[in-house]
């Protein structure tokens, strides 16, 4: 009965209380009492590590330390290597952009240059052109001065020329046609009261060329023209009405004809000469 009481007392221990006992007589029953301390050893073996396990458990800490430190170490060597590398390619990349950059100066400095010696170029090719276009004026004016009065001066001799190799070749002609082969050769000189032949009244002269019942009209000149044929034409006509005659040829003879009048003599029946040896009579 007793022993159920000191149960039911232990059973109604709390649990301060039994830490407080474990910790007043734990360490005695441990000292006086050798089988609690072999049973506590054991039980404590199995529960908690042993020292070769803890020592084992150590060294392989110190192992993993050691490795993670040679780790670390290989890591901060290979950063260093790699922020070395990087540092070296950051230097060269700057070198090569100030060599760049010195580069594209120069080539500035050449551009401008040679623009600043393409402006000046055509400055002077400018100043060149103008130059020659001021003297290629002058010399034209200088030169049509000269065409003029060459001109002036070749009209001069050419009408001077003409009337006297007109009036030599109308002498030349005449005495050929009389003393060589017997043909009566006239001046024909009437005035043009109406101004039927220049629109005006005029005196009008003509060679006239008679053989037997025939009479030819000729005129003589140094050159022909278009005007020169409808001029010709209205003195046969005037010739043809005043001395009531019947022009049966009409001879135009002269070294230079112009291409214009050939068509309109043609149409006028009037035949054209350059050397009074082509004339068949």
């Amino acid at each position: 009965m007793n022993t159920d009481m000191a149960n039911e007392r232990n059973l109604s221990l709390t649990e301060e209380e039994i830490r407080e006992l474990i910790a007043n007589e734990f360490p005695r029953l441990i000292t006086q009492n050798t089988e609690i301390r072999y049973e506590l050893i054991g039980v404590m073996s199995e529960t908690f590590a042993k020292k070769e396990d803890i020592t084992a458990i150590l060294n392989e800490l110190r192992q993993m330390r050691e490795e993670s430190e040679q780790q670390r170490l290989e890591f901060r060597q290979e950063m260093q290597v790699l922020r070395e590398e990087s540092n070296r390619l950051r230097e060269e990349s700057e070198q090569r952009w100030a060599e760049f950059r010195q580069e594209m100066k120069v080539l500035r400095e050449e551009s401008n240059r040679l623009r600043e010696e393409s402006e000046q170029r055509w400055v002077e090719f400018r100043q060149e052109i103008k130059a020659l276009r001021e003297e290629s004026s002058a010399s034209r004016a200088y030169t049509d001065n000269a065409i003029r009065r060459f001109d002036h001066t070749v009209q001069g001799l050419g009408a001077r020329w003409g009337l006297q190799s007109e009036e030599a070749f109308r002498n030349g002609l005449a005495a050929i046609l009389t003393d060589e082969l017997g043909f009566r050769v006239e001046q024909y000189e009437g005035y043009d009261d109406s101004g039927s032949v220049f629109g005006h009244p005029e005196q009008i002269e003509m060679d006239v060329i008679i053989r037997n019942a025939s009479v030819i009209a000729i005129e003589i000149k140094s050159s022909v023209s278009r005007s020169d044929l409808s001029l010709f034409q209205r003195k046969v006509a005037f010739f043809e009405q005043t001395e009531n005659v019947t022009v049966n040829r009409k001879f135009f003879i002269s070294p230079f004809v112009d291409p214009n009048a050939v068509g309109l003599a043609a149409r006028m029946g009037i035949e054209l000469y350059t050397h009074s040896l082509d004339i068949i009579i």
